[in-house]
């Protein structure tokens, strides 16, 4: 039978509600001395803060020897590790900039399509698909210039996963799998060796992969959060008449504390948007202010180093 958007955000709630956290599947390994290892969180639309952040910790001399990420992060991540230079943060910011709510989540119409026809996302992840796919400079995460790893739920056991190897659309298509906004997304052995089988969002269980990051012992963790800013969104409120919505900012708020929490290590540190970067957003998933976004993202990593 086929999954409902309704039983997609149930089965996503079940896992994370109501299950004991399993361990997650990080084959992790040590770095080199001295190795720095940046980190971005989920956040949907505001991923383009992330991309304002790496533009200062480019122009600040970090050259990252791992990049991880998560839904929206995990994409800047694999897109930052195929050019990881003020060059491909130009690139990259490019395609942000150029993105809009119907061109990642579909006109309201076909959402309601989606909806009458039971299938299992509200909206079709074709056009995320395209942006991948026309966009990212290599096809398997392990061929990435810069090594990078991409972070899923695995709906079955509720297991956060990190994927070092496999194909790079279809493993972001599945860390971004917001659900009941998009299908889950079902993995091959060849598509995601470390863990086949249906996967969705990396945020319903390890929106921050901060611990995943920690497990490679490096020298530094650059964490670039803006999870928690999803609080200042017009959604975040119970009482929004935007559920959906809604339900995701709660979770990816719920979730990014572990940043905050993860700031105690010495060997960690943290960039986080602030949430009056984001009152003009009716939600995550509203991409109309995605310069200003930019902006922000970079004004608050330029304060950070300052700050060190």
């Amino acid at each position: 039978m086929a999954m409902t958007p309704l039983g997609a955000v149930v089965a996503a709630a079940r896992v994370t509600v109501t299950r004991r956290a399993p361990e997650p599947i990080c084959a992790a390994q040590s770095l080199p001395d001295g190795c720095e290892v940046i980190v971005m969180s989920g956040g949907a639309a505001l991923g383009s803060a992330q991309v304002g952040m790496l533009e200062a910790l480019s122009r600040a001399g970090v050259r990252p020897a791992l990049i991880l990420g998560t839904s929206a992060g995990a994409i800047n991540a694999c897109f930052f590790a195929g050019d990881p230079t003020l060059r491909g943060v130009e690139r990259l910011a490019a395609i942000w900039l150029e993105l809009t709510t119907r061109h990642v989540f579909g006109t309201t119409s076909h959402r309601a399509t989606n909806l009458l026809l039971g299938r299992a996302g509200l909206s079709s992840s074709d056009g995320l698909r395209r942006v991948i796919a026309d966009n990212l400079p290599f096809e398997r995460i392990e061929d990435a210039p810069t090594p990078c790893g991409v972070v899923t739920t695995h709906l079955r056991t509720g297991t956060a996963v990190l994927h070092r190897e496999g194909s790079a659309v279809e493993l972001l298509l599945a860390s971004a799998a917001i659900p009941g906004v998009f299908a889950p997304v079902r993995l091959s052995p060849d598509e995601a060796p470390t863990r086949p089988g249906t996967h969705v969002d990396g945020g319903v269980r390890c929106m921050v992969p901060v611990d995943m990051a920690l497990a490679h012992h490096p020298a530094r963790v650059w964490v670039l959060d803006v999870a928690g800013a999803v609080k200042g969104t017009r959604t975040y409120h119970p009482g929004s008449l935007d559920p959906v919505a809604t339900g995701f900012a709660m979770a990816m708020a719920a979730q990014a504390e572990v940043a905050d929490e993860a700031e105690r290590n010495a060997h960690v540190r943290v960039i986080s948007l602030p949430m009056n970067a984001v009152r003009r957003l009716r939600s995550a998933m509203d991409f109309s202010r995605g310069e200003a976004l930019y902006a922000a993202g970079l004004q608050a990593a330029e304060q950070a180093l300052d700050d060190e």
